[in-house]
């Protein structure tokens, strides 16, 4: 019994194929570390980060 793959299963995880997905990620955890680090500067430190 064979089961057949869509072309999404076979390719490699570093692939140029899969480059503007590596790029969303890695834009999602520098918006997710920016924002946490806006919140703990905020309550931490007398003066807050305000690039964030």
């Amino acid at each position: 019994m064979e089961t057949s793959r869509s072309p999404e299963e076979t390719i490699p995880l570093i692939s140029l194929r899969r480059a503007d997905e590596a790029v969303g990620v890695v834009a999602l955890i520098v918006i997710v570390f920016s924002i946490l680090w806006g919140v703990v500067s905020r309550y931490v430190f007398p003066q807050p980060a305000a690039w964030t």
